[in-house]
């Protein structure tokens, strides 16, 4: 499976109202909306380009914009080392 030639927006659930894949961008994949702040790409966890967020120390950080995303009840998914 190449990142390249995949499409995740064919695997987005029915009912999901934000989905970040982190594919060197920061955009929402299903309203196109997007997180803001100083966050670095990294390779994910199966060593792909920029496909993952680097947060270290206090210095990189993510905002999402206050109404925007999580105004509901909401679940976050994320891998860490």
């Amino acid at each position: 499976l190449e990142t390249s030639s995949y499409d995740l927006k064919y695997d987005i659930l029915p009912g999901l109202t934000d989905y970040w894949t982190f594919d060197n961008k920061l955009n929402d994949e299903i309203t196109g909306l997007s997180l803001n702040g100083s966050a670095i790409f990294a390779p994910d966890r199966f060593d792909w380009q920029n496909m993952a967020i680097s947060i270290r120390n206090n210095i990189n950080y993510l905002n999402a914009p206050y109404g925007i995303y999580f105004s509901n009840m909401f679940t976050v998914t994320l891998w860490f080392k």
